[in-house]
């Protein structure tokens, strides 16, 4: 199929109206076609800033969870040194077991069955 004969018989106007199609669908492939370059860098750039956040807030969870669990330790170091302590200043053996048996019955929650 020969386009020319149908391009002979359109109008000056016509022919206008032809080109300008043209040209507005050249500029629609052209910028669909960056899109799809643009678009992916676009893409990876979020996903780059998306990964970054959620490193820092991970290691923000980390540090925080050590300081904790520092925290937390201290503070059963010095309860075991307290208990030490009474225990070491009972009068006798059973006043000793009876002391520590409740240190570790109100601070660690192992009581016995009695």
């Amino acid at each position: 199929m020969n386009p020319l004969p149908f391009l002979r018989t359109l109008t000056t106007l016509g022919k206008f109206m032809l080109a300008a199609g043209l040209a507005v669908a050249l500029l629609l492939a052209f910028l669909f076609v960056r899109d799809l370059f643009t678009g992916s860098a676009r893409t990876e750039a979020k996903l780059a800033t998306g990964q970054a956040d959620a490193a820092l807030q991970s290691g923000q969870d980390s540090a925080s969870t050590v300081g904790e669990q520092a925290e937390t330790e201290a503070a059963r170091e010095r309860s075991v040194a307290d208990m030490q302590k009474d225990v070491n200043d009972a009068d006798d053996a059973s006043g000793a077991h009876d002391t520590g048996a409740g240190w570790l019955c109100d601070n660690f929650g192992i009581c016995s069955e009695e």
